[in-house]
């Protein structure tokens, strides 16, 4: 592979298409702290941070560029379309090594007011995300560590064949919408061996539409294993009201840590005024296997609001759970939207609370070999 190498001071950009130039090859950023704009991935490239590199973005939303439309639709999170890193429609990309990628979150914030008694206080600056990629296939994340985001960490729009391996995901916990790994659609992704933190969602999949379109948007076969999850929300987040279709996903041997829900399947009414088209939520063949779980709230709620009429949320399996948190188990559905099927084999744990179970609206709770107590 043509190896392409640059040293602090030099632009990034600039070595990523001469590589594509050549047909790909790996771009290498030399030690040392590299201040860069976005930077777009290019078919055949891979990006390499060995020990000692750090790609650095700016701490002004003008220092990152105004994604085109084909990058992000209709729907900006936090209503921001930049990122550090991005690509759109790429083929056989890498983002490799042992070096950092930072955004220079904090600077986005009011550090000197609390929102809620806990979060910083946001700013009117449009907050960017350190990655973003759309419709790319051969998509291999290894080793780097992401720090600091502004906006979420990682957003990936409906990429298939994906492999995240070994990531290091830190952001203040302090930070609202510093989400890990965010995932909106996709085909074959696998994540592995990753330890992430921070104040919002850790892990979050998703078959939400960025554009408003009448195609379908499916995420399927996401395969999670072997990681730590700690958040100021959510550890894993799966599924929202407004997204298309969620089928054949497993997360498992995961440690979460969460200040709020630890596994979280929240179908609230109002997500129906975000970027929603077309019919609502269709879950289907979800597992969650091998999972310790501490949670303030909730350790584990799968909960749909009233008013909500989803299309399915069926065959969802915990097996092997133990976990402690302050309230019940949640498994809720509505009068409009009943859960097909919620299945707990093995599974202990204590609540805190009055209530170590809620359940509504359930077609078939089975539980087999549970120890759910309460412990004040």
């Amino acid at each position: 592979m043509n190896e392409f190498w640059v040293t602090p001071g030099d632009a990034v950009q600039n070595a990523i298409e001469k590589a594509a130039a050549a047909g790909g090859g790996k771009v290498v950023l030399a030690p040392g702290t590299h201040r860069s704009g976005t930077i777009y991935l290019r078919d055949n490239v891979e990006l390499h941070l060995p020990a000692g590199s750090r790609l650095l973005g700016g701490t002004e939303p003008e220092e990152y560029d105004d994604l085109p439309a084909g990058l992000y639709g209709e729907y900006a999170p936090c209503k921001c379309s930049k990122a550090l890193v991005a690509a759109s429609g790429a083929v056989n990309i890498a983002i490799t090594g042992s070096g950092v990628i930072e955004g220079g979150g904090p600077a986005f914030y009011d550090r000197d007011r609390l929102e809620g008694g806990f979060f910083y206080a946001k700013t009117e600056k449009p907050r960017p995300r350190l990655l973003q990629l759309v419709h790319c296939r051969n998509v291999r994340l290894e080793g780097v560590t992401f720090l600091d985001s502004p906006g979420w960490t990682t957003w990936l729009i409906e990429c298939e064949d994906v492999t995240i391996t070994g990531l290091r995901i830190y952001g203040d916990p302090r930070m609202i919408n510093n989400d890990g790994l965010h995932f909106f659609g996709g085909k074959r992704i696998a994540v592995s061996n990753c330890f992430i933190s921070t104040g919002d969602d850790a892990l979050v999949v998703r078959a939400g539409r960025a554009w408003q379109r009448d195609a379908e948007c499916l995420a399927e076969n996401v395969v999670v294993t072997n990681c730590v999850l700690e958040s100021s929300c959510q550890g894993v987040r799966l599924g929202c009201t407004c997204d298309d279709k969620i089928r054949r996903c497993s997360f498992s041997n995961l440690i979460i840590r969460s200040r709020n829900v630890g596994i979280y399947l929240d179908n609230p009414v109002r997500y129906l005024t975000v970027a929603c088209k077309g019919p609502l939520l269709d879950l289907d063949d979800v597992s969650f296997e091998n999972i310790s779980v501490e949670s303030l709230t909730k350790p584990i709620a799968v909960e749909v609001e009233e008013g909500l009429a989803l299309r399915r949320i069926g065959r969802v399996r915990f097996h092997n759970i133990s976990f402690r948190g302050r309230e019940p188990l949640c498994f809720t559905g509505s009068s409009q939207t009943v859960l097909e099927e919620i299945r707990l084999s093995e599974v202990s744990g204590s609540v805190s609370g009055p209530e170590t179970i809620r359940s509504c609206y359930v077609n078939s709770l089975i539980m087999e070999r549970c120890d759910i107590s309460r412990k004040p």
